[in-house]
């Protein structure tokens, strides 16, 4: 039986997975300079909601919250090229059409 510390668990890993989904997704599309420190800050936050859920014994629903978060995270950003809204299709509509590089 799912208790509430088990959905809370499941809420904390759903959220940092759509968090690390998002940062990725920023980074690869919008890099600076920062981009391999938010890597690593990516990372350490994930690996601390791990960590203090193994500690408390429930690792297996804030991994489960984690999957969740970011399956459904992947599948929001990777529908957005599916619809025609990536930055690519943006910047070839951007082009006049009498000079467009078809």
């Amino acid at each position: 039986m799912i208790d509430a510390t088990d959905w809370i668990w499941i809420s904390a890993g759903a959220a940092v997975g759509m968090l690390q989904t998002v940062s990725l997704w920023r980074s690869v599309h919008h890099p600076t300079v920062y981009s391999p420190l938010w890597g690593l800050l990516r990372l350490a936050a994930v690996a601390a909601v791990l960590v203090v859920a193994a500690i408390s014994g429930e690792v297996l629903w804030a991994a489960a919250g984690w999957a969740i978060g970011f399956a459904i995270s992947v599948g929001w950003f990777g529908g957005r090229r599916w619809r025609g809204n990536d930055d690519e299709m943006s910047m070839r509509h951007a082009w006049p059409s009498s000079r467009r590089p078809d």
